[in-house]
């Protein structure tokens, strides 16, 4: 639980506060003026503060913008709209007015202390990846540099997004996701995305790597165009070897061994049993000639959500994950990630 001060010059305001927060398990201090805050400041430090906006010796607000962004719930019983706006943007929370419902009072302060320590955790990951990826990575120094960019910028924006529960990941292949001293260069590929995916947080709690489909050869492009000059299908006239267009996939390999990750496995989508039908962007050539993403949607998107309604229950789920055709999961937030992490 968490220790909270409290700034009131209301006495019956303060006592309130306090029977209703240690009810919940808190540490609650209670201070009557921003002199006596001061005085234990430099004793202590709270998780959480709840702010009066007039106090008799100044102003919440201006002691709110002393704390250095430390959490914050502004009470107000005089409070204007301007005063609301002008606490948003010194750094508070929420902005409550009195008289105070406890059930408001008690969500606030939930919420405000699930906000800063998911902020806190914004801030290590940061420190974290600052350590992690250049021995994440390999390559020049260039290309480390590019990628770290990349990865703390998907990192960050899932973090930013609690509500996301549920990620599609996939790897181009040519993207260079190396742990140095790992063996050959699929173990070192396979332990990279291991370690890229540690870094995810916890707030992500299902992570589906899309075995994707074939890589395309360089001469896929010209095969296509080539054949429908010609007025020949391209689908079937540029279609190569299953064994030569799938080559083994390390991303999949790490998410067979990673707890809250599954496969998907994209290559039955495409290929039979000898031969793989090229893939352009995404859309498969003999189904969709012109790239219409309405035939993906008839075609590949609910192949890939039958696959992952099979999945059964991640870590810490107690029934299997049923999508909707939007690609969330009942009220869990969905996202793409390309690359490494």
């Amino acid at each position: 639980m968490a220790k909270i001060w409290i700034l009131d010059d209301e006495p019956n305001i303060g006592l309130s506060l306090r029977l209703i927060l240690e009810r919940e398990g808190h540490t609650i201090r209670v201070f009557p003026s921003i002199g006596d805050l001061r005085a234990g400041l430099f004793q202590d430090s709270p998780d959480l503060f709840l702010l009066d906006v007039r106090l008799p010796d100044g102003s919440g607000i201006e002691m709110l913008k002393q704390l250095g962004g430390k959490p914050a719930v502004m009470i107000s019983g005089h409070g204007t709209i301007a005063d609301a706006v002008e606490a948003i943007h010194a750094g508070a929370f929420d902005f409550l007015e009195k008289p105070l419902s406890r059930d408001r009072v008690l969500v606030a302060i939930k919420n405000a202390l699930e906000a800063y320590r998911l902020k806190a955790e914004n801030k290590e990951l940061r420190q974290r990846l600052v350590a992690e990826v250049p021995r994440m990575i390999g390559g020049s120094s260039a290309w480390k540099q590019v990628v770290d960019q990349a990865t703390l910028a998907v990192l960050s924006r899932i973090r930013d997004h609690p509500e996301v529960h549920t990620i599609f990941v996939s790897a181009n292949a040519t993207v260079k996701v190396l742990q140095k001293g790992a063996g050959s260069q699929f173990v070192a590929r396979r332990n990279g995305f291991t370690r890229a995916w540690k870094l995810l947080p916890r707030t992500v709690k299902r992570i589906i790597v899309l075995r994707d489909v074939q890589s395309r050869a360089l001469s896929t492009l010209d095969c296509i165009e080539g054949a429908m000059a010609k007025k020949r299908p391209p689908g079937t006239s540029c279609a190569v070897r299953r064994t030569s267009a799938l080559r083994p996939d390390s991303q999949a390999s790490a998410a067979r061994s990673f707890k809250r990750a599954r496969v998907a496995d994209l290559s039955a989508f495409s290929c039979s049993r000898r031969l793989c039908m090229p893939v352009v962007g995404g859309a498969l050539v003999n189904k969709d000639q012109t790239h219409m993403t309405t035939t993906f949607a008839k075609t590949l998107g609910p192949y890939l959500l039958r696959q992952v309604a099979t999945f059964g229950p991640f870590p810490g789920e107690r029934a299997p994950s049923a999508m909707d055709p939007t690609g969330s999961t009942g009220a869990t937030g969905t996202a793409r990630a390309e690359g490494p992490a």
